[in-house]
């Protein structure tokens, strides 16, 4: 057993290699933002691709491409993030996250909003056609699979570091990305087999690119899996992901679509943080304690919550210090504390964290700063809490054994650590 978890740490602790120029020290990558509104270029209504869309017309594909100015820009490349808007596959456009991407860019990104082919049987509240919505799902997700062909075969025109591709969106959007991301072809073929009768492949509509990509991470806010069991370890990667515990259109942990009994089933946000936190691999989930559908989404405030939680995540794999997160509370977005960072750096450089493995107990020393010790399981629950302004000691007092995560925090830095409890 204690085999198998430390097999476990060890791939979440070696998942990628500190891409150092992108963890900086000069203020990219971070909550707030680098670039002005005035440094940032914006490439419009650009055509990657054309598809039949559901009443069978042939409809141009577009996106929007938002990036800082290569004139003042010193980095010849920078990461990539897609974005995906939402509104059940029958309403929405890209301009709906324009301001989303602009955000990104102002940060350092690459950013790209998608147009993808509308439309299904949805008729009145759960009297849809349920084959014509997995259509729907299949076309955005051939959708957005040909963008990331085309933002990849043409990196070099937007100065794109392929290396570092991100993929995300909201509600529907999300389902589009997330599915895109945990689920191929032959699972497609097997869950819903009548999609590539009638639609082809999903990597070979859209365009005749056939640029390859790899996703190194999701921005997931309230989309849903079409089955948990696809997701499976090697193709798994890191989620940022916000849900309301009372989502009824795409509930956090399962549920039909819409809360409609004829409608698929699936998995949500919830789910797919605790499959992906038994892989080992880090995630960060944040959860709207009584919120429903589309959270953090009220105003142009809420939306930015969110980008500059993503950022800051995305940063955590930069710099290799990427660590697992359940949140309840609405907490600001820092990345302070991640790579080299002056202070905060120092303050984690002076902390200790022994034995590790434990079994009766884990001690912290190099506490200078009045902080909060919280020990949590993989799962986000909180097994241990406590206030230290010095050296202290946490029993290890959980029932089960295995990973858990101790988060230090002080007004200066917060520090993470994975422990094993043997």
């Amino acid at each position: 057993m204690i085999r198998t978890l430390l097999l476990s740490l060890l791939l979440t602790l070696t998942y990628g290699t500190m891409h150092a120029q992108y963890c900086t020290t000069d203020g990219r990558f971070r909550q707030d933002a680098y670039f002005s509104d005035a440094q940032i270029v914006s490439d419009t209504g650009i055509v990657y691709g054309q598809a039949f869309n559901y009443q069978g017309q042939w409809q141009n594909l577009i996106l929007n491409v938002h990036y800082p100015d290569r004139a003042i820009d010193s980095l010849p490349r920078r990461p990539l993030i897609v974005l995906v808007h939402g509104g059940s596959f029958l309403g929405g456009n890209l301009r709906n996250l324009d301001d989303d991407c602009i955000e990104f860019a102002k940060r350092g990104f690459v950013a790209a909003t998608v147009e993808y082919r509308l439309g299904w049987g949805a008729a009145t509240q759960c009297h849809g056609d349920t084959t014509s919505a997995y259509q729907a799902i299949y076309r955005a997700i051939q959708d957005v699979h040909a963008s990331l062909r085309y933002l990849s075969a043409h990196a070099q025109d937007y100065g794109i570091d392929t290396a570092w591709i991100f993929a995300g969106g909201n509600s529907a959007g999300s389902f589009a990305t997330v599915n895109l991301a945990f689920v191929d072809q032959q699972e497609f073929d097997q869950r819903v087999p009548f999609c590539r009768q009638t639609l082809g492949t999903i990597d070979t509509s859209g365009n005749a690119l056939r640029t390859p990509f790899r996703l190194r991470g999701l921005f997931h806010n309230w989309g849903s899996i079409i089955d948990i069991r696809f997701l499976q370890q090697a193709e798994a990667i890191p989620i940022v992901s916000f849900g309301g515990d009372q989502d009824i259109i795409s509930h956090i942990d399962s549920g039909n679509y819409q809360n409609c009994a004829n409608y698929p089933f699936m998995w949500g946000s919830r789910a797919i943080y605790q499959k992906l936190t038994g892989f080992g691999l880090c995630s960060e989930l944040n959860v709207k304690v009584g919120g429903g559908h589309g959270v953090y989404n009220d105003d142009p405030a809420a939306n930015l919550f969110r980008t500059q939680h993503a950022v800051c995540f995305f940063r955590s794999l930069f710099c290799d210090q990427c660590t697992t997160v359940y949140r309840t509370d609405s907490v600001s977005a820092d990345c302070t504390a991640l790579g080299p960072n002056g202070i905060a750096d120092a303050v984690q450089a002076s902390l200790h964290v022994y034995p590790n493995p434990a079994t009766s107990q884990i001690e912290i020393s190099g506490i200078t700063d009045e902080s909060t010790l919280t020990l949590t399981d993989m799962s986000g629950r909180v097994v241990y809490t406590t206030a230290a302004r010095a050296d202290a000691v946490v029993p290890c007092s959980a029932p089960d054994r295995g990973i858990y995560l101790l988060e230090i925090r002080s007004r200066q830095a917060r520090s993470m650590h994975k422990v094993v409890l043997e």
